[in-house]
């Protein structure tokens, strides 16, 4: 749950979202907001969804993105600085699908920038605003697609609204 927004997956699988949208964060297909949880789409074999922290943001910078039990990836919402990571700057309303991979096993999302780990090559990749290093290649600058940190055997993910940890396979954790 962020701020504005909260999302949850039904033992179902069904994904439901409720809240603020005025950027099209809730992925129902418009940008009314919700004061009860609405079905986002019909899939039901949503597996985890984040939703981003906006203590320090402007409601306008909300975003989600929810992997699926075959392991893709999918954002919708606010997308200024590139946290959708599908290349543009556009915000969307409904999920997309973030790239062609399907080994997506943990994502997060922060104020304004998200991460994911990949089971395939234990990669960790981040994209969105990079202010601060937050996305852990060495600059500053947003991305705007998926882009891999440095190593490899990642296993989680954590952020908040400036800042990024993740956690190693062998227990040691960076951020």
């Amino acid at each position: 749950v962020g701020s504005l927004i909260g999302c949850a997956i039904k033992t179902t699988g069904a994904l439901y979202c409720w809240g603020y949208n005025g950027s099209g964060e809730l992925g129902i297909g418009n940008n009314t907001s919700q004061a009860t949880p609405t079905q986002v789409g019909t899939d039901t074999d949503w597996a985890q969804v984040a939703v981003s922290t906006d203590e320090n943001t402007s409601a306008v910078s909300q975003f989600a993105c929810a992997r699926k039990t075959g392991g893709s990836l999918w954002c919708w919402g606010n997308n200024d600085e590139g946290q959708l990571g599908l290349g543009d700057f556009v915000e969307r309303n409904v999920p997309q699908q973030v790239g062609l991979d399907i080994d997506w096993t943990d994502i997060a999302v922060g104020g304004t920038h998200a991460c994911g780990v990949q089971s395939v090559s234990g990669f960790l990749s981040c994209w969105g605003e990079g202010l601060y290093g937050k996305l852990g290649y060495g600059g500053a600058t947003s991305l705007d697609t998926p882009s891999a940190v440095s190593g490899t055997d990642w296993a989680k993910v954590r952020l908040g609204v400036n800042h990024s940890c993740a956690l190693k396979t062998d227990g040691t954790l960076y951020c």
